[in-house]
């Protein structure tokens, strides 16, 4: 060990506890500052009302994305469920809302997440607006720090371009993390609870599809039961509640979206998945459904293999992390708010233990990974997000091969959690 630190200049400097946490505050302040400013600035810009009516300074909805949520949920009470998928009926209610022309903000997700957007309803739109965001900021803040028990987490995790991204569009990623992070930092000790948080993503398909095969993959057959029966609860309440309609409305609303990257009418430089990328770059719709095909395949083999061969809480979740994009043809920037997950696990080892070779850089990357993609992906005219993700990926399978399967330590949070005590650690 000795050898190998005299060898690594950097694991050197690092070794000292003092030193190594004031090198990281340090680090922390380079990659924060930027992430706070652009928060404040965000906040002003999409969040805020500036009028007419809720318009914000950027010229749409006050919220943006969460306008989908909210004339879904004011559809619930008129009981008229269905006309979510329906977009001129969906247009009528959100110009309502908004009190001004605004370009109809569609909602593609499946009728359980009715259920879960319909008390917006109750409260005026910008009070539902700010009661989305705080509410689900600190469920999500909350089950970060569960991961890395620090005072600074969640003023640190807020500031992540992930989590900012999907917090100023008013969109779920917040929600998402939270479930994960929720439902990971269970599953040893709590296995059923466990699966019902993440039973509880089914309002996202292409992540639901995932987490069974990561829960199958490390034997976790309780928490996989969980949420085999909270998806199925979520399903059978919404057709008793809302009947059979709205689900094949949905599956129709799936195939409009697509068509929507087709016709080039939803801006790809933040959708990093193969489809588009493929689809950017050739125009050819067989390309792009044949790689997206391929990737989808390889995301679900990626988890299985990394849930099975390790028991390791940082690439578990960092494959399930970047296989979410990589799996679905229709996905933005703002699902990349779960990057937060293996952030938060990386970074409280490397606070606590100091990083071994090439963490700091890993965490780093991570952290700018969803600027990287967009910004990236605009500069040079293609989608580099599956570029970045496989890259990601491929780190988490090496790491659970062997290189560097060993790299659970007893006393971080989110691993020890993951295991139920007793128990031997999963591998193959």
């Amino acid at each position: 060990m000795n050898q190998a630190r005299a060898a690594n200049p950097a694991s050197a400097f690092l070794s000292d506890p003092s030193t190594r946490q004031r090198a990281i505050v340090l680090l922390a302040i380079v990659l924060l500052v930027p992430g706070a400013i652009y928060l404040v600035r965000g906040i002003d810009y999409n969040l805020l009302v500036e009028g007419p009516g809720l318009l914000n300074e950027d010229g749409g909805p006050a919220g943006v994305d969460f306008l989908a949520f909210y004339s879904a949920a004011v559809a619930v009470w008129k009981g008229a469920a269905g006309a979510v998928y329906d977009m001129d009926a969906l247009y009528t209610i959100q110009r309502a809302v908004i009190r001004a022309d605004i370009v109809a903000v569609p909602f593609a997700y499946p009728p359980p997440y009715l259920i879960y957007v319909a008390p917006l309803a109750w409260l005026p739109y910008t009070a539902a607006l700010w009661a989305w965001l705080i509410v689900l900021s600190g469920a999500c803040l909350y089950t970060l720090w569960r991961l890395a028990p620090h005072p600074v987490t969640p003023a640190v995790a807020l500031l992540f371009p992930g989590l900012a991204q999907s917090f100023l569009a008013g969109q779920n990623g917040l929600l998402t993390v939270a479930l994960i992070a929720g439902g990971i930092s269970l599953l040893g000790r709590r296995p059923y609870m466990s699966g019902v948080l993440l039973g509880l993503m089914i309002f996202k398909p292409h992540i639901a599809l995932l987490v069974p095969i990561c829960l199958l993959a490390a034997r976790e057959y309780r928490a996989l039961s969980a949420f085999i029966g909270t998806v199925t609860a979520a399903a059978f309440i919404s057709a008793v509640l809302f009947g059979f309609a709205p689900w094949f409305l949905f599956v129709e609303a799936v195939q409009s979206s697509l068509n929507l990257i087709v016709d080039h009418r939803i801006p790809w430089e933040r959708m990093p998945t193969a489809f588009v990328a493929v689809y950017n770059a050739t125009d050819s719709l067989m390309a792009a459904r044949l790689c997206q095909l391929a990737s989808t395949l390889t995301a679900f083999a990626a988890c299985f293999i990394v849930w099975r061969r390790t028991g390791d809480a940082f690439p578990r979740m960092l494959v399930l992390a970047v296989c979410i994009p990589l799996a679905t043809p229709y996905g933005f920037d703002y699902d990349l708010a779960v990057l937060a997950v293996p952030i938060a696990i990386l970074g409280w080892r490397v606070w606590q233990h100091g990083p071994k070779d090439g963490e700091l850089l890993l965490l780093i990357l991570l952290w700018v990974a969803p600027l990287l993609i967009w910004m990236g992906s605009a500069s040079f005219g293609f989608q580099i997000g599956p570029i970045v993700l496989i890259g990601l990926a491929v780190y988490a399978l090496t790491t659970a091969s062997g290189r560097g399967g060993e790299t659970t330590r007893p006393t971080d949070p989110a691993t020890t959690s993951m295991r139920t005590p007793g128990r031997r650690p999963f591998r193959s």
